[in-house]
C-alpha cells in the first residue's frame, strides 16, 4: 500500500521530479509502518525507474519522460485482485472453485477482474514465480491468498500492497487474515448430536500444536458446557493423519468400555479406510454408530451423503467476504479485527434436520 501511495504522490507531482523522497523515518512517522515496509517500497518503486538512489543524499524522484526502454515503465492499474493459491488446493479441492466464483462475484460488482496465479512454491527463491511479475509491473491493486504459506503472505504483505490470507489461522505474522470458525463448527455438532440422544463421543484430532486445533479443542469445551456432557463423555483421540493411524484411534475407541455411539472425523481423507474397517467390525452407520465428518473435499460429490452428517460449507459466501475485505484494505479502512473467524454454513444430515 505504502509503494502505490508514493507512486500516486510521484505521477500527481506531488513530489517533483529532481526533488527527494523524505527520509525512512520521516516516511516511517507519516504512514505508520515499519523501516522494513518503508525499504521495500522504495526498492519497488526504484525497479520501477522511478527513484534513483544516491548513497549519502538519499532517494531522488526520476523523470518518468526520460526512463529508458531498458527500465520498467510505469503503468495504470488495472483494477485487478491477485488470488495466489497453491495447484493442491486449485485442483484436488473443489470447494475452494467456489471459494474463487464467490471472490469474483462480488469483485465484478465493483469494477474489479481477478488475475488467479496457481504455481508450486520456489525451494530456492522462496516464493511462487508465477505472480513475481504482478510484484515488479504494479498492476495489482491487493492479494487474496488462500491458504498459502506465511512466509509468502508476509513477502505480499512487505510489498506495500493491501492482503489478505483466507483459509487458515497464522500465529507468527500479524497480518489481516480470515479463517472458518472452527470452535463454533465443533460446539454445534457436539450440540446436535447430543440432541439426537448420544451421551457417549468420541473426536478424532490430528496430533498438532496449531491455532486450527486449539480452536477446535475450545469449540469441543464449549459443546461440552453447552450440552452438560463430562470430558468422560466425550472421548478425544488424537492421531496423525494417516490412514493406519486413524483407523487404529477408531478401533481403540469403538472397543473402550465406554464406547462411542458417535463418532466425529476431522476430514474426509481417509473416510473410506474407516468406513471399510466398520463394516469388517459389523458396525452399521447410522444405524449403529451415527458418524459425522466435519470438512468434506467435494460436498456436491460426496457419496456417502445419505449415511453420514458432515458440516456444509457456505464457500462462495465466504469468497465474498474476503472479497470486501480486501477492497475495505484496498480503499484504507482498517479491520476491526486483525484476524476474523466466521461461519457460513449448516449441519447436513440425511435422517435429522439440526
Amino acid at each position: 500500500m505504502l509503494a502505490r501511495t508514493l507512486h500516486e504522490h510521484i505521477q500527481a507531482k506531488q513530489i517533483s521530479p529532481g526533488e527527494p523522497l523524505p527520509s525512512e523515518r520521516e516516511l516511517c512517522l507519516e504512514f505508520n509502518v515499519s523501516r522494513q515496509t518503508v525499504r521495500n517500497a522504495i526498492e519497488l518503486l526504484a525497479e520501477k525507474g522511478l527513484l534513483d538512489s544516491r548513497a549519502g543524499s538519499g532517494h531522488f524522484v526520476r523523470d518518468v519522460a526520460t526512463v529508458s526502454n531498458g527500465v520498467k515503465r510505469v503503468r495504470r492499474s488495472t483494477r485487478q485482485i491477485g488470488v495466489i493459491c497453491a495447484p493442491r488446493i486449485y485442483l484436488e479441492e473443489p470447494t475452494q472453485w467456489s471459494t474463487l466464483i464467490g471472490i469474483k462475484a462480488l469483485l465484478s460488482q465493483f469494477g474489479y477482474s481477478v488475475a488467479l496465479s496457481v504455481s508450486h512454491k520456489d525451494k530456492n527463491a522462496g516464493f511462487f514465480p508465477c505472480y513475481q511479475h504482478w510484484l515488479d509491473d504494479g498492476d495489482i491493486e491487493g492479494y487474496i491468498g488462500v491458504s498459502i504459506p506465511p512466509a509468502l503472505q508476509r513477502r505480499l504483505f512487505e510489498s506495500g500492497y493491501p492482503s489478505l490470507s483466507l483459509g487458515y489461522v497464522w500465529e507468527d505474522i500479524d497480518l489481516p487474515s480470515i479463517a472458518l470458525d472452527f470452535r463454533k463448527i465443533y460446539s454445534g455438532i457436539i450440540e446436535h448430536v447430543h440432541g439426537l440422544g448420544h451421551k457417549t463421543l468420541c473426536c478424532t484430532l490430528f496430533n498438532d500444536d496449531t491455532a486450527f486445533t486449539r480452536n477446535v479443542l475450545a469449540g469441543i469445551e464449549k459443546g461440552i458446557l453447552k450440552t452438560g456432557l463430562s470430558r468422560q463423555d466425550v472421548k478425544i483421540s488424537r492421531c496423525s493423519d494417516t490412514a493406519y493411524d486413524l483407523v487404529s484411534t477408531v478401533r481403540t475407541a469403538l472397543r473402550s468400555a465406554n464406547r462411542p455411539t458417535a463418532l466425529i472425523l476431522q476430514g474426509d481423507e481417509n473416510l473410506a479406510d474407516v468406513m471399510r474397517f466398520l463394516e469388517l467390525e459389523g458396525i452399521r452407520v447410522p444405524d449403529d454408530l451415527h458418524l459425522t465428518v466435519v470438512q468434506i473435499t467435494n460436498p456436491s460429490g460426496f457419496p456417502l451423503a445419505d449415511r453420514v452428517s458432515f458440516f456444509d460449507f457456505d464457500y462462495p459466501r465466504l469468497g465474498q467476504i474476503a472479497a470486501q475485505r480486501i477492497l475495505d484494505l484496498i480503499a484504507g479502512k482498517s479491520p476491526p479485527h486483525l484476524h476474523e473467524d466466521v461461519l457460513y454454513g449448516k449441519i447436513s444430515d440425511p435422517f435429522h434436520e439440526p
